[in-house]
């Protein structure tokens, strides 16, 4: 909580200070590519509690921040440019993450209305058809039942099931959200998680196909066929959102090329990124990359913060993610990365002074 205090201060500050606008100046050769995932009225049942939703008054806030300030291009645009080795001067790379319904709603006319480009990767399971991924299927039950009743349950299953049951050592309700969909997300198999999750809904007495029958979460493909080539490209997320760290290669690889499926079945595109699932450091190997290297992609997208500059690898971008934050936040982050490596490179060069 203090953290947080001491991050909102700081952006404030920033920001109606000004010097935000510096530490853009001197941040001008990075790219900044922002993820977003859910963008509507109001946040879904499905993404309540997980930071996912946008509303779009802040989604339009933040983009006429950015259109102000930045160069918005493409990701297409700025994975051209790395491989001569160089980023357009004050980049920003706009990207979704899962392929919700709501991006052609709320998202497709107004990008389309001010000419902006962006990419959409899609969980491909869950394209044109009324499926949802495990997690939102998990964040239903969370937000109809409740968490301690879901993790009940999880280890009642677990224990019938013969493996091993859900541990949670953490008091904060974030968080304890977050460890339960870690422990169907990495401990237990695929197979397994979705069991688990059937019989949850049953153990709960919610009708699970039918809720799911009842709301179209995901794109279809007329709404995908609108949208492409009229400035948004599609990319893969694999076709399950599972990590691929809980795969086995062979797994991994069926995933990907899944997914890479789906999408070049239908969609006549000269540009396929790919997007990992969750995308944090333990969610991929050198040998998940080298998989989506050699099956086609043109770049990989990571969750990490990093800086992407004029040496970094299209296989290995950065991404900042993006909440439902007022806009002075959302202007800390695109430079937060740039003020630390000034930070660093300013303590260096004191202790370089200091000793002689």
């Amino acid at each position: 909580m203090l953290r947080h205090s001491i991050k909102t201060f700081l952006a404030i500050v920033l920001y109606y200070s000004g010097f935000i606008g510096i530490i853009r100046v001197l941040g001008r050769h990075y790219a900044k590519i922002l993820v977003y995932h859910s963008i509507s009225d109001r946040e879904s049942i499905f993404v309540r509690g997980t930071g996912m939703w946008v509303s779009p008054v802040i989604f339009h806030k933040h983009l006429n921040y950015i259109r102000r300030n930045y160069q918005l291009i493409s990701l297409r645009t700025l994975v051209d440019s790395l491989k001569e080795g160089w980023i357009p001067p004050r980049s920003v790379v706009l990207t979704f993450d899962d392929g919700f319904a709501d991006n052609f709603h709320f998202v497709y006319p107004y990008l389309k209305r001010n000419n902006i480009e962006a990419t959409i990767f899609l969980t491909t399971d869950c394209i044109d058809n009324k499926k949802a991924t495990w997690i939102q299927e998990l964040n239903y039950l969370i937000n109809n039942v409740d968490v301690q009743g879901v993790i009940r349950g999880i280890n009642a299953l677990a224990q019938e099931l013969g493996t091993n049951g859900l541990i949670i050592e953490t008091n904060s309700e974030t968080n304890i959200r977050k460890q339960v969909e870690e422990y169907l997300g990495y401990c237990v198999s695929k197979k397994l998680r979705d069991t688990m999750l059937t019989r949850l809904y049953g153990e709960f007495n919610i009708r699970k196909k039918k809720v799911f029958s009842e709301n179209q979460l995901f794109l279809t493909k007329d709404q995908m066929f609108q949208m492409c080539g009229n400035g948004i490209y599609f990319g893969s997320h694999g076709s399950s959102h599972t990590p691929f760290s809980a795969m086995t290669l062979p797994e991994q690889r069926e995933e990907i090329l899944n997914s890479r499926r789906v999408i070049e079945k239908d969609f006549a595109q000269d540009f396929l990124p790919f997007s990992y699932p969750f995308g944090k450091a333990k969610d991929y190997s050198p040998d998940t990359r080298a998989i989506i290297e050699n099956t086609g992609h043109d770049c990989i997208v990571t969750a990490m913060p990093t800086l992407n500059h004029g040496d970094t690898s299209p296989y290995e971008l950065g991404r900042i993610d993006v909440r439902n934050v007022p806009v002075h936040t959302l202007a800390f982050e695109l430079e937060k990365g740039v003020l630390k490596n000034l930070i660093v490179k300013g303590k260096s060069r004191l202790r370089e002074v200091i000793n002689g």
